[in-house]
């Protein structure tokens, strides 16, 4: 009983970690796909400031 509590409770932690890790990397990955983006096509520069800003 104990034992299947325990592993439950280290399911839930490892799955919010998880969780957060993936949204933080997500969002990174993001800005700099757009930073590089905006480079990239100069004349979208500011479409794409825009279009991240909103977000």
């Amino acid at each position: 009983m104990i034992r299947n509590l325990f592993s439950l409770f280290f399911k839930v932690v490892f799955g919010l970690l998880f969780g957060i890790i993936r949204f933080i990397s997500n969002r990174l990955i993001g800005s700099v796909f757009g930073a590089i983006f905006g480079l990239l096509l100069g004349k979208k520069h500011l479409h794409i400031q825009l279009f991240t800003a909103r977000r």
